[in-house]
């Protein structure tokens, strides 16, 4: 693979459970991906490569977090992905149950568990994130300032 993977400065808010969240997960199904017959995912170029005056559409967020790619992901990676690939599992899951035409008829309806089941890993991730940052300030909590 390409040598393209940087750690971000703000490594912690892309971390949970130890491994990475990151964007070059998708960029190396993308090159694995140009390099089939036929295309496994719907991912183009323009959607890996992005940057500052790229323009943001459903579009580009349906084929980046797409259970095409996290399938694909999950075949051909290793353990380092598995995080990404549960981030992309939930957002597929959010899509999903957020473009249902079907209305709501009560509170037993599975979507409701679905998006509980969302919630609950945004909330643990929220609480690694706290404990994260609480553990890395401690010690200066404890310091005494003399002048």
């Amino acid at each position: 693979m390409a040598s393209r993977v940087k750690i971000p400065a703000l490594h912690a808010y892309c971390k949970k459970n130890g491994k990475y969240i990151l964007q070059d997960h998708i960029y190396f199904v993308y090159q694995r991906d140009r390099k089939r017959r036929l295309y496994a995912t719907d991912l183009r170029r323009s959607q890996v490569n992005l940057d500052n005056l790229s323009k943001m559409h459903v579009k580009l967020a349906v084929d980046t977090l797409s259970r095409k790619l996290r399938q694909d992901m999950a075949t051909h990676e290793n353990d380092i992905t598995k995080e990404t690939q549960e981030f992309i599992s939930m957002c597929e899951t959010l899509w999903n149950v957020f473009n249902n035409n079907i209305p709501l008829q009560s509170m037993t309806d599975s979507r409701i568990t679905k998006l509980n089941q969302v919630l609950n890993y945004f909330i643990a991730w929220k609480h690694q994130l706290n404990q994260t940052f609480l553990s890395s300030f401690r010690p200066l909590h404890n310091m005494a300032i003399n002048v």
